[in-house]
């Protein structure tokens, strides 16, 4: 990472707070200068570049926090514009198979980021944050049939993102009910998805554009079964631009004390961010501790050296609080 783009990453003192917008082909620019952050949306559908993308990540670069950028595929089938045309998976051309739904979705991306490397060359000189935007069968073309197929195009986004080394980390934008009607409608589906639900999201709230509903989506179950990064309140009718939040950091799950004394705490925050765990047992000093959230959004940090009788209490900085209850 530059020290430019070091500069930019959000300062873990303000990420309980961190409010952005995201923008896109109908946003009007400039970018909002009172966000902490902006999302900029590099297509309007997978085959069509965003036009005002150069102009609207130059404003995002400007704002405190680092840029991020999303893009928005789909699983046309056979006949699809990137369908057939080579890739790493097997694929006999015009047929509807996972290999070519996997190729579609790989050729998709690196045509996408040659688009950038020409147009916008500021969104694929550094690593940057990208998502997934999972839309519904209303907004872009599904297989209505055959989810996995529509999910094999997602693996093909996600692997080529991350093999052209333009991503710190990859994720997915979606809702509950988007995510069961294009990947994930049964168990066995979820099940085969695991991957794919195991990325980090950014997760929508509702649609009156209010920070207060951004940041309660935060807490709610997740629509993939992956770790709730960042919210989003869609702009109401009127409004240009939606208002996202980056989630404080998060324990996500009971922490047990073994009998040596040791204790794992583990929990959740926006990819890369620095987490600040305090670690306090009755008559022992408090302990302090750091983590780095991974590109998957997760955090752990172990303990060591507890009093295995007594209960510890970690909380983490601007999150939440999580007892550790004694050895038994």
């Amino acid at each position: 990472m530059t020290a430019r783009a070091a500069a930019h990453v959000l300062l873990a003192a303000a990420v309980s707070v961190a409010v952005g917008v995201d923008v896109n082909t109908a946003t009007p620019t400039p970018v909002p200068s009172s966000a902490a952050f902006a999302v900029v949306a590099t297509t309007g559908r997978f085959d069509r570049v965003n036009p005002q993308v150069a102009t609207q990540f130059a404003a995002a670069s400007r704002l405190a926090g680092a840029p991020q950028l999303s893009l928005t595929p789909a699983n046309p089938g056979p006949g699809g514009v990137f369908w057939g045309k080579g890739g790493r998976k097997a694929c006999a051309g015009q047929v509807d198979t996972a290999g070519c739904a996997y190729d579609y979705g790989q050729r998709g991306v690196e045509s996408l980021l040659a688009t950038l490397r020409t147009t916008a060359p500021a969104t694929v000189n550094h690593r940057h944050q990208w998502w997934i935007d999972v839309e519904g069968q209303r907004d872009v073309t599904w297989n209505p049939t055959q989810r996995t197929l529509n999910a094999e195009v997602l693996r093909g986004v996600r692997d080529a993102l991350v093999a052209s080394g333009v991503t710190s980390s990859v994720g997915i934008y979606t809702t509950s009910a988007i995510w069961r009607e294009v990947v994930a409608g049964t168990p066995a589906e979820v099940r085969a998805a695991a991957d794919l639900g195991a990325l980090p999201v950014w997760a929508v709230g509702g649609r009156d554009g209010s920070v207060r509903q951004a940041r309660n989506v935060c807490v709610v179950p997740s629509p993939t079964g992956g770790p709730i990064v960042m919210g989003q309140s869609i702009a109401p009718a009127g409004a240009s631009t939606s208002t996202d939040v980056i989630c404080p950091p998060r324990t996500l799950r009971p922490a047990r004390m073994t009998a040596a004394g040791t204790a794992v705490v583990r929990g959740a925050a926006f990819p890369g961010s620095t987490v600040r765990l305090r670690v306090v047992q009755r008559g022992h000093v408090a302990r302090a501790f750091t983590a780095k959230a991974t590109r998957a959004g997760t955090w752990a940090v172990v303990v060591r050296h507890l009093a295995p009788r007594l209960k510890a209490t970690a909380t983490v900085r601007g999150g939440s609080t999580v007892f550790v209850p004694p050895a038994r």
